[in-house]
């Protein structure tokens, strides 16, 4: 489907290794990202609590435990991002169900969007 006014890409690839090879070339795209939504958190837990529960797994690019705007009160969730895949799938597989700082967490991967 085409929205009006939207150029259609004819780009077509006939193996992984070309695709990425534009994707490398190409600086406007985003790196990919490996991203752990982390759930069931305590209400004192912070970021940088959150990035020493999971370095252990590998390279943590990012985190953020999420806060109330007007209260500056923890949602008592937060997010992880991680250098790959595999350091995210491992990190999931060890921390899902887990007791952190007293309470038992959920971790599973976010979705892109």
């Amino acid at each position: 489907m085409q929205i009006r006014g939207e150029k259609r890409s004819e780009i077509q690839w006939t193996t992984v290794e070309e695709a990425g090879y534009f994707l490398a070339a190409n600086k406007s795209l985003p790196p990919p990202v490996f991203r752990c939504i982390v759930t069931g958190l305590v209400q004192t837990l912070d970021t940088e609590d959150l990035v020493k529960a999971f370095s252990p797994f590998g390279d943590v690019i990012d985190s953020k435990v999420l806060k109330e705007r007007h209260t500056g009160k923890s949602k008592e969730f937060g997010f992880v991002t991680f250098s790959s895949e595999a350091l995210a799938l491992a990190a999931i597989e060890a921390m899902n169900g887990q007791d952190l700082q007293g309470r038992i967490i959920t971790v599973f991967e976010a979705q892109s969007t």
